[in-house]
């Protein structure tokens, strides 16, 4: 029997044919989501909504934020994360520059990055990154010291989430700063603030919103 002699089976068919076509391409869209956008490593062409929340965390991963950090093994810490993430900005060794109620430590990263921690009652209760340089290797320095710093307060957050967190606040593809402005948010437990200066800028965190 030629299916020629019978047209109805032929438009069967061809229905048939077009659909499946249909639904394989919808498939295929639907795959190629990518819900995490890793920009401050990574160039990408995509532009993110102004009014997105900082503490979506659904968004940005289920992280669990950290307790407050002893401050008797806080060089440690620090070290084994820089050695985790191949850095070398690792703390050498803690200058006191206060010695009041609250202490307060200094630790040269590098020559263009320094690290400022606050200490009372044997625990860290403030971190600040200082940087001085605005080259482009100064920049990936900071954004690395940045990332250890957000790694030590949140031992569970993932580079994807450090990524995500650092679009939210400004940092764009290859290092761009272009749109990281004087900025005060919390993400989970800890209160963060940045602040562009003349050299460089200021990136603290601080469990304590007095502080």
């Amino acid at each position: 029997m030629s299916i020629l002699k019978h047209p109805s089976l032929i438009i069967m068919l061809l229905i048939y044919f077009l659909s499946a076509c249909s639904n394989a391409q919808s498939e295929k869209h639907s795959q190629q989501v990518n819900p995490y956008l890793q920009l401050s490593t990574q160039e990408q062409n995509v532009q993110q909504s102004n009014n997105e929340s900082i503490v979506n965390q659904q968004e940005i991963g289920q992280v669990v934020g950290g307790s407050q950090l002893p401050f008797e093994d806080f060089k440690e810490r620090w070290n084994a994360v820089a050695e985790e993430q191949m850095s070398p900005l690792i703390i050498k060794s803690l200058e006191k520059i206060s010695n009041d109620t609250e202490l307060l430590y200094r630790a040269p990263l590098s020559q263009q990055l320094e690290l400022i921690i606050l200490v009372s009652n044997g625990t860290v209760k403030q971190l600040a990154i200082n940087s001085f340089g605005k080259s482009q290797n100064d920049i990936y320095s900071m954004l690395t010291g940045w990332t250890q710093m957000v790694n030590i307060l949140h031992p569970n957050i993932h580079l994807h989430d450090v990524d995500a967190l650092f679009n939210t606040i400004g940092v764009g593809p290859n290092g761009d700063l272009t749109n990281v402005k004087t900025k005060s948010f919390t993400y989970l437990d800890v209160n963060y603030d940045i602040l562009p200066t003349e050299k460089g800028y200021t990136f603290k965190a601080s469990y304590d919103k007095t502080q």
